[in-house]
This record gives C-alpha cells, sequence and structure tokens, in this order.
C-alpha cells in the first residue's frame, strides 16, 4: 500500500525497506525506483515541501552532447563534461583549504 503521510516526526522503530534522505529531484527519484521495486518507502525531508536543491537550478539539467550543442556546432562529449565536473567539484571543494591528500582525481 502507498500512500502519502505528513508528520513531523515519526516513532523510532519505523520499519522501512528503504530511507530516502532529501525530497529533491534525486531523492525522489530513489525512491520512486525503490517503490516500483517493491520496497517500503519512507522519504525525510527537512523543510515543509518536497524541493532539494533542484528548485534552485532554474530547472536546468547539465548534459553533453545534446541536439542543441550539435545544432551550434558545440564539440562536446560524456568525458568532456565528467572531466568538465570533476574540475568544478574539485575546484569547489579544495577552495577552502581542503586537504589535497585526500582526493584522487582519476585522468
Amino acid at each position: 500500500m502507498s500512500g502519502i503521510i505528513r508528520r513531523n516526526e515519526f516513532p523510532s522503530d519505523i520499519d522501512v525497506d528503504c530511507l530516502v534522505i532529501g525530497g529533491g529531484a534525486a531523492g525522489l527519484t530513489a525512491a520512486l525506483a525503490a517503490q516500483e521495486a517493491g520496497a517500503t518507502v519512507l522519504i525525510a525531508e527537512r523543510e515543509t515541501r518536497l524541493s532539494g536543491s533542484t528548485a534552485l537550478s532554474s530547472g536546468l539539467i547539465p548534459a553533453a552532447g545534446t541536439r542543441a550543442q550539435q545544432a551550434q556546432q558545440i564539440d562536446d562529449s560524456e568525458d568532456i563534461f565528467c572531466s568538465d565536473r570533476r574540475r568544478a567539484f574539485l575546484d569547489k571543494t579544495l577552495s577552502n583549504d581542503a586537504p589535497t591528500d585526500r582526493h584522487e582525481v582519476a585522468s
């Protein structure tokens, strides 16, 4: 049985197959996949409504090799995209004097 229950608190002995932390696009996708596979799912969201950081993204989803890029003759690929994302993540992570010896970049 599926349903939506809104509560500020749940008992500590609640029994679910899958606990999803965060009700953004990724969390909701994970919850849906788990539910479709037959699991009982609980989504824990700190906000009063489901949104996650996806709500802050202006609805943009980054992708590589799209028709729009091809139409504008923009050379992109999954490898270039992943490299760009990895670099952006590391730039942000390491910018606050994080220890560099904890990070390994696959080249």
